[in-house]
């Protein structure tokens, strides 16, 4: 009786507060940098590199591309987060063969040339195949949208595709600076400012399990950058000095009535201090009403904090698809306000359907994904990181 009683308290707290609750303050959009020059070395994963914000300094560390040709088989030029002003270098997904300019790639109008070098290309039908085919082990052939068949990869694959491109900049970032929501976490960042322990609790989807950076258990390639998580956890050691442990419960392929329906035993047994949540991509393909995906999301929280009262969460609206793909970005669209409503004291929110939007404003999906469908690659994983931390100030 007393935990059920508890599970409607905190339930009506939430509503109540999500209701109350006032959106955080937008931050001003960044003036253009300063120039710089790289700071850290180029040939390996460097934390601070990494999780130097994208929307700040003049340089950008190892930003993803596809060298994918069109349909056609032609190679255009490939657009960058931002117009480069100069290219300082571009290397194998793994870091280990830096490429040469002038004879490999070269700046044209701020994007990124292919020339008749050693980079190998990726021919559009092997991303995109034209008939169904037997894949390799690992992979998944979908039926598309506007292509007959999209080829999906859980592994290494379309990582080593990639390239990493490190370049400076003098514009602007193009998107909108992460809103800072600190005040929404006191509980959190009173642990750390006091150097306490800090139990993070990672629960939700394939998001959440860490699929599939390149240090991800089960891609484990270089240069093995880390999941989003542990990059976040790693910064926040470094800064506070207390001890972060972390624990994840995640599992692929659920949606929000999962994680209400295990909120004890996968959660709340945990004794978390900190949540990370990451909800409703799969949610959207079973065209799963917005109201339905936030009443689960706030039972979740609810019989979280009927045990555990004290502990805070950091919801992710739920990203984007290939835009190629089947699965209806709408519905992920539509869960994002919904999402958004949910940030309360407690409840931080970030709001990934706004950074996918912006990004593929100016990227292709092949550029940041890493399986074609979903999953983020080091350089999306990094700006999960990075906005972490900055709902942390």
């Amino acid at each position: 009786m007393k935990v059920w009683f508890c599970f409607v308290a905190a339930l009506i707290q939430l509503a109540w507060g999500a209701v109350l609750s006032k959106p955080p303050a937008e931050p001003p959009r960044p003036a253009p940098p300063p120039a710089q020059e790289p700071a850290w070395p180029l040939d390996a994963y460097v934390p601070e590199a990494y999780l130097q914000p994208i929307w700040e300094g003049g340089v950008v560390y190892h930003e993803s591309v596809m060298p994918l040709e069109g349909p056609d088989g032609s190679m255009g030029d490939i657009a960058l987060l931002y117009e480069a002003s100069e290219i300082i270098s571009v290397r194998s997904s793994d870091l280990r063969t830096e490429y040469v300019p002038g004879v490999d790639y070269a700046l044209a109008d701020g994007k990124l040339r292919l020339l008749d070098g050693a980079i190998p290309r990726v021919p559009f039908g092997r991303m995109y195949p034209p008939e169904e085919i037997e894949v390799p082990g690992g992979g998944l052939l979908f039926p598309g949208k506007d292509v007959p068949w999209i080829y999906i990869e859980g592994g290494s694959l379309f990582h080593t595709w990639q390239l990493a491109v490190t370049y400076k900049h003098t514009d602007a970032f193009p998107g909108a600076v992460p809103p800072r929501q600190g005040g929404r976490l006191p509980n959190t960042l009173a642990k750390l400012e006091a150097g306490a322990p800090l139990r993070l609790l990672v629960y939700g989807d394939s998001l959440a399990v860490g699929c599939q950076s390149s240090g991800w258990d089960a891609t484990n390639v270089p240069p093995y950058a880390p999941t989003f998580f542990d990059m976040f956890a790693g910064a926040l050691r470094a800064q506070y000095g207390g001890e972060i442990t972390v624990v994840n419960t995640a599992v692929g392929g659920v949606n929000s009535a999962w994680a209400a329906d295990n909120a004890q035993e996968l959660a709340a047994e945990q004794s978390p201090d900190l949540m990370i949540v990451s909800l409703g991509g799969n949610d959207a393909p079973g065209k799963v009403w917005p109201i339905t995906y936030a009443w689960n999301v706030l039972k979740f929280f609810a019989r979280v904090k009927a045990q555990c009262p004290q502990c805070e969460f950091i919801l992710l609206a739920p990203a984007l698809f290939n835009p190629l793909s089947t699965f209806d970005n709408g519905y992920s669209l539509r869960y994002r306000p919904w999402a958004l409503a949910l940030g309360q004291k407690g409840v931080a929110v970030l709001d990934m359907a706004q950074t996918y939007s912006e990004l593929l404003a100016r990227k292709r999906f092949e550029d940041i994904a890493s399986n074609n469908v979903n999953h983020p690659n080091d350089f999306t994983v990094r700006m999960y990181a990075q906005m972490l931390l900055e709902a942390l100030k």
